[in-house]
């Protein structure tokens, strides 16, 4: 039911949330993007310098970009 732009993030190592439920809610959202990034499930903390730029990205619009990219996911 949500139909705002969502941005998703999701550690590729992450124990605690599996990256397929990321996955899942990527495609079951119509507007979604899903960055997947090399880490764990502290990653926003972590790694905050990389993952900053992409939630800049993605608060700026870059859709066309995000686009591209979730057609390479699914």
């Amino acid at each position: 039911m949500i139909r705002q732009p969502t941005l998703i993030l999701a550690g590729d190592d992450d124990p605690i949330i599996p990256l397929v439920n990321a996955k899942i809610m990527a495609r079951l959202m119509p507007d979604a993007r899903l960055h997947v990034y090399h880490d764990g499930h502290l990653g926003l903390v972590v790694i905050s310098d990389q993952l900053a730029p992409e939630v800049s990205r993605f608060l700026r619009g870059d859709r066309q970009l995000d686009l591209q990219r979730m057609d390479a996911v699914r």
